[in-house]
């Protein structure tokens, strides 16, 4: 850690990364103990704002329009960072949106990390609160211009300043501070996968994680948007499941493998698990994306249901791996289409048999009226065509082809690649044969913006 200290606030246009997008950043750098420079731009995020975020910020869609686009202001945000000490009030958070936006842009960033929220807590323990207005407040800081990048950026310097100044200031930013960690697509992290050692080194970033024995065999895979995170939750996991305490003593280390997005993980895991049975998972019947919001038919008449796997729809609008996400897409369809109860079932839907109808003449009740609209409603969620995610590597994007309720292949292409599709994914299509791909990719590209349809 270096005597620079770059303290960082970003305000976006809302949820988190999987769903938000940057819309200001803010920098002020901090250097021997006193403020030296600092530099905020607002980013043009490509996605309407938040209504709740805009009232806050006070930042309009139409202010930001015209704003540059994150990748025109990556270069200068990452030379004005330099190899500063990142810095932020849940700096987690700012972190963790900034590198996701500059690996979106085609830019690698890493630095160690240091939460004021952590180091405040160290330094004040007695403190109320240590949310970022009140704990100035009872320190006597400045806490105008509140709610906007630069504004909390410079809120948290003089916070940060105030921290520096303590006793036991040193000490205590050697406890919190986070290291950044030398990335590699693929490694194997040395510490034990059992509790006691920090997961630190462990990257914050898509993928697959391998838990090994001493023999280099596979005990346990996970997969998530961070590999550190995934590790943690391992570890929470095997301290309080019974079905793993005779494979305590033999877990060893940790393997993982990045993967750029969160899809490729998951489709990645479903084979690892499928061909290597890893004796600490779960069998794949109970990881399934086993839940279909879709019309079925009940005594010859349509209705809108969340049903399992096994329960085949007359149409299928959305996969979920759990009853809740689907029944959030279905309380909305019923708003947007106005269906009655009896055109509905809330609940998980088992099929009562009965109806004498010719599977000719219940299809036809979908190609009119309202059952043709609600119909159509799957087109808008079921991915067609190829879509580009974000690759292991800066400079690489995924491709994934789908055709017919199939994924065709995968392909890992260059991030400037041609413009002719079939040129750039010659030779490179890899076929998988996961029989719940096409439901994985459903999910994933339904419910998250991080994946560009190409054609």
């Amino acid at each position: 850690m270096g005597n620079t200290f770059c303290v960082v606030d970003i305000e976006a246009t809302g949820g988190n990364q999987k769903q938000g997008r940057i819309m200001e950043v803010g920098i002020v750098k901090v250097r021997h103990g006193q403020i030296v420079d600092e530099m905020s731009t607002l980013i043009n995020p490509g996605k309407p704002i938040d209504k709740f975020v805009s009232k806050l910020t006070g930042i309009t869609d139409h202010e930001v329009r015209q704003a540059p686009v994150f990748a025109e202001a990556a270069p200068r945000i990452l030379e004005f960072l330099g190899d500063g000490t990142f810095v932020g009030h849940n700096a987690a958070f700012d972190y963790s949106y900034l590198r996701l936006e500059l690996h979106r842009a085609g830019f690698e960033y890493q630095a160690d990390q240091i939460c004021t929220i952590d180091l405040s807590k160290k330094l004040f323990p007695n403190e109320l609160s240590y949310s970022l207005g009140k704990l100035c407040r009872s320190l006597g800081l400045d806490v105008s211009l509140r709610h906007r990048a630069l504004g909390d950026a410079r809120c948290t310097s003089l916070l940060f300043l105030r921290l520096l100044d303590q006793v036991d200031a040193g000490t205590a930013i050697q406890s919190v501070i986070r290291r950044r960690h030398a990335k590699g697509i693929v490694g194997a992290t040395i510490i034990s996968a059992q509790n006691g050692e920090s997961t630190d080194e462990l990257p914050d970033d898509p993928g697959i994680l391998r838990v090994m024995n001493d023999q280099q065999q596979v005990l346990y895979a996970g997969r998530g948007d961070s590999i550190r995170i995934t590790a943690n939750r391992f570890r929470a996991l095997m301290s309080k499941s019974p079905r793993f305490e005779p494979y305590r003593n033999q877990l060893a280390t940790f393997n993982y493998e990045l993967t750029g997005n969160a899809l490729l993980a998951e489709l990645k895991f479903y084979d690892l698990v499928y061909n290597q049975r890893p004796v600490l998972n779960l069998h794949l019947s109970q990881l399934e994306y086993r839940y279909c919001l879709g019309i079925y038919f009940r005594d010859d008449q349509p209705l809108l249901a969340i049903g399992r796997g096994t329960v085949k729809p007359a149409v299928a609008i959305a996969y979920f791996k759990d009853f809740k996400s689907g029944e959030r897409l279905l309380n909305k369809l019923i708003t947007k289409y106005k269906l009655g109860a009896h055109e509905v079932i809330a609940t998980l839907y088992r099929p009562r048999w009965g109806g004498n109808r010719s599977g000719k003449h219940l299809r036809d009740l979908l190609h009119e009226g309202l059952w043709h609209d609600v119909a159509q409603e799957a087109d808008t969620h079921q991915p067609k065509g190829c879509y580009m995610g974000l690759g292991p590597k800066p400079n690489e994007r995924v491709l994934f082809m789908l055709s017919n309720k199939t994924l065709d292949g995968i392909a890992m292409v260059d991030k400037d690649m041609p413009q002719d599709l079939e040129e750039a994914m010659s030779g490179k299509l890899q076929a998988t044969h996961l029989a719940d791909a096409a439901k994985i990719c459903w999910y994933f590209i339904a419910n998250t913006n991080h994946y560009q349809k190409l054609v």
